[in-house]
Order: C-alpha cells, then structure tokens, then sequence
C-alpha cells in the first residue's frame, strides 16, 4: 500500500443497494410466513374449537389473526 490510505483499499458501501436489499429481504420473510401462518393456523384452531368450547372472542381473534396472514402472505410465491 504505498502512498495510499486504508480507506482507498475498502469498497465503498452503496447504502441505496443495501436498504433495497435488506427491505426486499424482509418482505419476502414476512411474506412467506405470512402464507404459511395462513395455512397451518385452521389446523391448529378449528380442532381446537371443536375439542374445548371456546368463547366469541377467541373465535373473533383467530379469525382476524387468520385474516391479517392470508393479507400479508397473498403475494408470496409471485
């Protein structure tokens, strides 16, 4: 390294780049697990609603929690 500074030496960083790719990377995970959620979640709350009685609100919050993950995940896969 003759007559340079070590700053020559590293990359620059393109922060334009690595936002862009940090937010399409947690798009794409909240997309897939919103998805999955979507699907598995009527696995885990329709026995459960048959096997013990459960109230409205309980209902009401699966429901809704359903709901938000089949929005969240219906691009998943595109």
């Amino acid at each position: 390294m003759q007559g340079g500074s070590i700053t020559d030496a590293v990359p620059a960083l393109d922060t334009g780049r690595d936002r862009n790719l940090v937010q399409a990377l947690l798009t794409a995970s909240a997309e897939a697990l919103g998805f999955w959620t979507s699907v598995v979640l009527p696995a885990v709350y329709l026995p459960l609603f048959v096997l013990r009685g459960v109230d409205a609100v309980t209902v009401a919050g699966f429901l809704l929690a359903h709901a938000l993950a089949v929005v969240v995940g219906h691009s998943y896969g595109r």
